[in-house]
């Protein structure tokens, strides 16, 4: 019980952390450590084979996902393309409208997972999109 409320303050803490700016890649394993001295563990044991057996299959598993998406999302930014969408879509929720935009953002990501999309390549889609109008709208 205790591995498990651990987890969950393990996971809010990750989601804070990433919305005040800090670096995912250091949090993690940070708080994976947390988690591991709830739980009990030996800290070494629970880093070097729980915890990196985990990292490296999930890794190892959706590479060729992360790979291509990430070229994906870089030809629609160096294209232009993911600008002239985010500034359709800006004028289309409209410029001023903040919750307008993160509905809207909330939509497209919904529409193209319900359609079949991989989450992974849905992040790599939407964000070159959204991350102009975001900019420009001031949302962080």
């Amino acid at each position: 019980m205790l591995s498990l409320v651990g987890i969950i303050i393990a996971l809010a803490l990750l989601i804070i952390f990433a919305m005040k700016g800090f670096n995912i890649l250091w949090m993690a394993p940070i708080l994976s450590c947390f988690v591991i001295i709830i739980s009990g563990m030996d800290l070494k044991e629970g880093l070097t084979v729980t915890y990196m057996t985990g990292f490296v299959n999930f890794a190892k598993n959706y590479y060729l996902v992360f790979l291509f998406g990430a070229i994906y999302a870089k030809l629609m930014e160096d294209s232009g393309a993911a600008k002239s969408i985010a500034y359709g879509i800006m004028k289309l929720v409209g410029e001023h409208h903040k919750f307008a935009m993160l509905i809207a953002t909330m939509v497209i990501t919904a529409v193209l997972t319900y359609g079949g999309v991989s989450l992974f390549v849905v992040v790599f889609a939407v964000m070159p999109i959204m991350r102009p109008v975001y900019k420009k709208m001031d949302i962080p």
